[in-house]
């Protein structure tokens, strides 16, 4: 997604866009009254009411202190973490994180932190338990932490571009092409099986 943004900076130096990151229901909400343009949602929390397209697709991965079990292997399985504290941000209070971990991990023991990511990562690191999370988060070389990728058809999610069909504002329309033709080449790379879009953004 970096790329991408960086991609439509060059080409629209007079564009800007700013980003917003509340928890999935404020995200619905804003883009249905109009305070935001765009959303990226991943496809667990899509709905049928907007129009939408894959942009990307975001591995997941287990994050442990260096001293762990599990520290030394080069790749995991969903039941590798079956009996150990899941340590997890906001998002696994709602109903999609509810539903991504029961299925994956069922019975497994969660601890929901009211925190930011960078804080639960600290918590993490310090030995309290282990956490999924985006491949992202592997590419910053925390001290202390094994990013472990989880060898599963299921690690991970599409993420879309999410728009109100409605939308009469050319520049949103400008945007969600651009996104939506440069993320073509890739989607087709990193994720063969990605179901077909949706009708296209507005003109």
């Amino acid at each position: 997604m970096t790329s991408l943004l960086v991609e439509w900076r060059t080409t629209y130096p007079g564009i800007s866009v700013t980003p917003h990151e509340p928890g999935e229901r404020t995200l619905h909400s804003a883009l249905i009254e109009r305070h935001i343009d765009v959303a990226l949602l991943p496809e667990l929390a899509l709905s049928q009411h907007h129009p939408h397209t894959p942009i990307y697709f975001e591995p997941l991965m287990a994050a442990v202190p260096n001293t762990h079990r599990l520290a030394e292997k080069t790749t995991i399985q969903w039941t590798d973490l079956k009996n150990e504290n899941l340590l997890l941000w906001s998002w696994g209070k709602d109903r999609i994180g509810r539903d991504f971990f029961a299925t994956r991990l069922p019975g497994i023991n969660v601890r929901i932190f009211e925190t930011g990511n960078m804080t639960l990562l600290a918590f993490v690191r310090a030995g309290h338990g282990v956490t999924v999370a985006a491949q992202t988060y592997s590419t910053l070389n925390l001290p202390g932490l094994k990013f472990i990728p989880i060898d599963e058809e299921d690690a991970g999610f599409k993420i879309n571009l999410v728009w109100r069909a409605e939308s009469e504002d050319p520049v949103v329309g400008k945007f969600v092409a651009f996104m939506r033709d440069r993320a073509k080449p890739y989607w087709r790379v990193t994720s063969p099986r990605a179901a077909s879009e949706s009708p296209d953004p507005p003109p």
